[in-house]
């Protein structure tokens, strides 16, 4: 009976060492994962804000750029306006000068 009661024993320290064996390798592969996820939610976070930094600087300079083709067609369209005018009123003084 001893021998059975040692046997016993001796297979119920085996079995807690290999399940203790397994929770330390368990813990360990836990906390690589949380080290990785806090790692990856690190640069999500900075890939997130440099995004929103490219996004209001985009939107920035495609107002800038909407600006200044508005400011360069109005000078144009002026330009256009004031040549014309100048032909138009050149030639009515032409005609009133052969009446």
């Amino acid at each position: 009976m001893s021998e059975l009661h040692t046997e016993a024993s001796s297979q119920i320290i085996k079995s807690k060492n290999a399940d203790l064996e397994l929770k330390a390798q368990l813990e360990s592969k836990v906390s690589q994962i949380e080290k990785d996820y806090i790692s990856i939610t690190k640069h999500e976070n900075v890939l997130t804000t440099e995004l929103l930094d490219l996004k209001a600087t985009h939107a920035r300079e495609m107002r800038n750029l909407e600006e200044r083709l508005e400011r360069e067609n109005n000078i144009k369209t002026k330009e256009s306006q004031s040549k014309l005018k100048n032909e138009y009123e050149g030639e009515i003084r032409e005609l009133k000068g052969k009446v």
